[in-house]
Formats: structure tokens, C-alpha cells, sequence
């Protein structure tokens, strides 16, 4: 199968003044298929959350490429890659994110919004979105009005409201208790199946890491462990 993510010889490294550098990243290459459904783990400060955000294109390698789906984002400029961040990508972040002045609906058609969509695509949208994800009784309320666990499936719905090619989620399960963690995986790999979404989670969880179907392990910079279909067992 022909990849969807292609990451040559990637290297990031933080100076924050002449005296002293972090090398977050070390010649990392890796290849995605596409529709795969990946977790990154690894210690704390191994370099999961710098990967999530190169290849979000939050974040400008120091050298290498990163090719995603025909497209060479690391040689993009800042105007080039916010299209393709509304575009192509969706991100859920640990701490949700989500708009507080604007309520779970509005919230979830942010992106839909800035793409010119038309008001009737996204209220189908979001209905669809509100069956899948169990949230139909949440859409007028606020962020401040939800649980951990509800912002998390708020968050999810606003990341693949635009159909995304790529989901990104750093670290999603880390504010939810057991249950709210495996509604959200369940919820994940629905998407995954469904919609094809290719999706790519960084994770120190032991309950993301065994749902994954392709295991990437990182420390201290380096790749130390590549294998796709790593939960498998005969």
C-alpha cells in the first residue's frame, strides 16, 4: 500500500538562546498508510507531541520533509499551511480547546464555517456527528456546562465536522477516567472505519497503545519501534 504520511530523515531541535538547544527530534522516517490508525508512545519528553505538531504544521521541522498525500507541507509557507490545516487535518488537544463564548453546535461548526460551507451542510453535519458521538442533548450547551468527558466528544466532532484527510489527538484520553477513555477510543476507530479518516494519537496510556494497529514507539528523539498491526496476536 502506497503511504499517505512520508517523514524522511526528520530533525527538530529547540535553541532558545545561543547557549543551550533540546534535540526534540532525530532523524525520524516513517511511513502511514492511509485510513491507518496509529499511536505514537513513549516516555515524557520523547518528541510525541513535536511529531504530532510537524506534521499538523503547527510546527517547521529543522531539517527533512514531511509529505503528506502528494504534498510536501515541510516546505510550506505559514499562508500555504493554514488552508491546509483547515482543510485537510483535524486536531484534538488534550485540553479540548473548544471556544467557551461559543456553545457545543457552534463550536462544532467552527471549521465548517471558515471552509464556506453552507449552513444547511453543516447542520446535517452536526446532526450525523451528534448520532455518532452520543451528544445530541449537548449541542446548546457551553463549554463550562460540560464534563471532561463530553468537551472530549465536542472536541472530536468539531476535528472531523470538515471531513478531514488526517486526525491528530495529543494525548486525548489524559483528563478522562477508564470508561470516558474507552467511549472516546470506540468512538475514534468508528470514525476511522467509517469515514476513513487516517488517524494518529500520541499516547502514554496503556488503553490507547493497545488499540493501536500500528505501534510507534519514540525515546528521547529516535524511533525505537515501528510495527504496524502490533496488537494483533494470533
Amino acid at each position: 500500500m502506497d503511504p499517505f504520511i512520508t517523514i524522511s530523515h526528520l530533525h527538530k531541535t529547540f535553541a532558545p538562546n545561543r547557549e543551550s538547544s533540546t534535540r526534540a527530534l532525530i532523524d525520524v522516517s516513517l511511513s502511514i498508510p492511509r485510513a491507518d490508525f496509529a499511536v505514537i508512545s513513549g516516555p515524557s519528553g520523547s518528541g510525541k507531541t513535536t511529531l504530532l505538531n510537524l506534521l499538523g504544521g503547527l510546527d517547521s521541522p529543522s531539517s527533512g520533509s514531511i509529505d503528506l498525500g502528494g504534498t510536501l507541507i515541510s516546505n510550506l509557507t505559514e499562508a500555504e499551511l493554514s488552508p491546509l490545516r483547515r482543510d485537510r487535518i483535524g486536531f484534538v488537544f488534550q485540553a479540548h480547546n473548544l471556544i467557551p463564548v461559543l456553545n457545543a453546535r457552534q463550536n462544532i461548526c467552527y471549521v465548517m464555517r471558515l471552509q464556506g460551507r453552507s449552513r444547511q451542510e453543516q447542520e446535517n453535519r452536526v446532526s450525523e456527528l451528534a448520532s455518532t458521538l452520543g451528544i445530541e442533548k449537548l449541542l446548546d450547551k457551553y463549554p463550562d456546562q460540560l464534563s471532561g468527558g463530553q468537551q472530549q466528544r465536542v472536541a472530536v466532532a468539531r476535528a472531523v465536522a470538515s471531513r478531514p484527510e488526517l486526525l491528530l489527538a495529543d494525548e486525548p484520553t489524559a483528563s478522562l477516567d477508564a470508561t470516558n477513555a474507552v467511549l472516546l477510543l470506540d468512538l475514534l476507530e468508528q470514525l476511522n472505519h467509517n469515514e476513513g479518516v487516517t488517524v494518529l494519537i500520541s499516547s502514554h496510556d496503556s488503553l490507547v497503545i493497545n488499540r493501536a494497529r500500528h505501534s510507534i514507539v519514540l525515546r528521547d528523539g529516535r524511533i525505537v519501534r515501528d510495527q504496524p498491526e502490533s496488537h494483533e496476536t494470533p
